[in-house]
């Protein structure tokens, strides 16, 4: 399942995520969407998961952060940088999951087949795409 990635091509994503535009949209994005310490949060299409880490630094130990990607190589790549026990990575198809509408969801894939029969689900939802945060929606 999933996107395949190699080590030169995950390298070069690591430097993008890394850099200074990209560091500026997730911190506007963590403004936006305001997670609270405690909330339980649902992060789909995290790539190599920095803004569900930051996310999960924000929840603190009571909170829970789950981050989704269809790419096992990504979700290997986010969780090797993990210290948090309140934050879980899974390899997924988005719109098979089954979480509770209790989660925020945030997602980056929402171009993706059948994600808007997920989203319905959330009552606190935001999508994120490389230039803009939309939403709450719901």
């Amino acid at each position: 399942m999933g996107m395949e990635y190699n080590e030169a091509a995950a390298e070069r994503l690591v430097a993008v995520y890394l850099g200074p535009d990209v560091l500026a949209q997730r911190n506007d994005t963590l403004g936006r969407i305001a997670v609270q310490k405690g909330e339980l949060v649902l992060d789909i299409g995290i790539g190599l998961g920095f803004l569900a880490a930051a996310i999960a630094d924000q929840t603190g130990s009571n909170g829970k952060v789950v981050g989704i990607d269809i790419s096992q190589q990504m979700i290997d790549r986010a969780k090797r940088r993990n210290q948090r026990e309140w934050l879980s990575y899974q390899c997924a198809d988005a719109t098979a999951l089954q979480f509770d509408d209790s989660y925020l969801m945030l997602s980056s894939a929402h171009k993706a087949p059948n994600m808007s029969r997920i989203l319905r689900r959330f009552h606190r939802k935001y999508w994120c795409c490389p230039t803009e945060v939309f939403g709450p929606y719901g």
